[in-house]
Parts: C-alpha cells; sequence; structure tokens
C-alpha cells in the first residue's frame, strides 16, 4: 500500500484513510514509515506556516525597498 498525502495547497491536507490492524507484529521499516506516515501532515502544516511567515517578510521588505527608492530619488 502507498503512502501518500495529496496537497490541493500548502494549507489544504487531504486527510489519509485509517490505518489497517495487523494480525503479525509489522517490521521495523514498516512500523517507520507507518510513523513517517502521521508526521507528515504536521510537516506540511509547518511548511504552510513558514511560507506565509515568509510571504509577509517578502511584503514588507518589498514596502521598505520602495520607500528607500523613493527617498533616495528625492536626494539626487
Amino acid at each position: 500500500m502507498p503512502l501518500r498525502v495529496l496537497y490541493h495547497s500548502l494549507s489544504e491536507l487531504t486527510p489519509l484513510p485509517p490505518l489497517p490492524s495487523l494480525s503479525i507484529p509489522p517490521s521495523p521499516s514498516v512500523v517507520f514509515l507507518l510513523c513517517r506516515r502521521l508526521s507528515i501532515p504536521a510537516e506540511g502544516s509547518e511548511v504552510s506556516a513558514k511560507l506565509e511567515f515568509l510571504n509577509q517578510q517578502n511584503l514588507i521588505l518589498s514596502m521598505e525597498n520602495k520607500t528607500l527608492k523613493q527617498r533616495l530619488e528625492s536626494l539626487a
């Protein structure tokens, strides 16, 4: 069964179906993949929050840059 997350946007993750019940103990690699599957949505949320922060910083810096350019032009 492939492990996947469908991204509609960085802020919206499609939930994955529940894990199947296992009748035998899973191997360490399966346990790792199952744990990894559970951590992917949290990582997506973290990336989305970081992207939003960087977009806001970019907007602020762009506005400051424009203001400084205008001041420089007025001094010339």
